[in-house]
């Protein structure tokens, strides 16, 4: 009777990620194990994203004041209506109401029924780009905000109205394209400059000398592109 050779393969113990305690070496010597020292060397990818720990792109210098908060319409309305007094006739009970919206963005108009005061505000500012204008776009803050954050986690316009819808919010704004041209118009600008002080700081490093060697971010995988 004829026999296959099998190989039988032992289960090997503590292979994978290092623990802690004491082991012994292959030549008899002990060594301990603390917090993964034995561990394979990061990749590049990993070196690469090192430099960005503790650092966080949406850190920004603003009061505290300077935050957006979600309100009930009827509760403000109610505040409004028992706990304020017109600066015109001086009778108490100012009304609130929301005169239209502007994607997330709400239009209010404060009046008084006893005299003719009346003012409208808007729930957020406006915003636009200084170096490419656009008159004929409001950009307010809180929609450009919602795009870009729903640009952060791959979303779009359809995540915006299931959002709305089960928030009780008001519409999203209908045309995503314009708020995307302007938050592509800011983010090129923040790159060029984000790269321009890069430039100044390498030619620091290499003694005020300009002549510097630039490898493209994907060449590491091929031949070096330098420029």
């Amino acid at each position: 009777m004829v026999y296959s050779k099998l190989k039988v393969f032992k289960k090997r113990k503590n292979v994978g990620i290092p623990i802690q305690g004491e082991v012994v070496g292959s030549h008899g010597e002990c060594c301990s194990i603390h917090n993964n020292q034995f561990a394979p060397p990061p990749s590049s990818s990993q070196k690469k994203l090192k430099g960005l720990e503790g650092y966080s792109v949406y850190e920004e210098e603003c009061s505290e004041t300077d935050v957006n908060h979600i309100f009930n319409l009827n509760i403000l309305c109610d505040v409004f209506l028992n706990y304020t007094q017109c600066k015109e006739c001086g009778k108490n009970g100012l009304k609130l109401e929301a005169d239209r919206t502007v994607g997330l963005a709400t239009l209010f108009r404060l009046y008084c029924d006893n005299c003719e005061f009346s003012k409208i505000f808007c729930s957020s500012y406006e915003r636009h780009n200084e170096d490419r204008p656009s008159p004929k776009s409001k950009f307010y803050d809180i929609n450009v905000r919602l795009v870009y954050a729903l640009r952060a986690i791959g979303k779009a316009a359809a995540a915006a109205s299931a959002l709305r819808g089960i928030m009780n919010l008001p519409p999203p704004p209908q045309k995503f394209g314009k708020y995307n041209e302007f938050i592509g118009n800011i983010a090129e600008d923040v790159a060029i400059e984000s790269m321009k002080n890069a430039i100044e700081e390498a030619v620091v490093e290499n003694n005020n000398i300009r002549d510097l060697s630039v490898a493209l971010d994907g060449s590491w995988q091929r031949e070096a592109i330098l420029l």
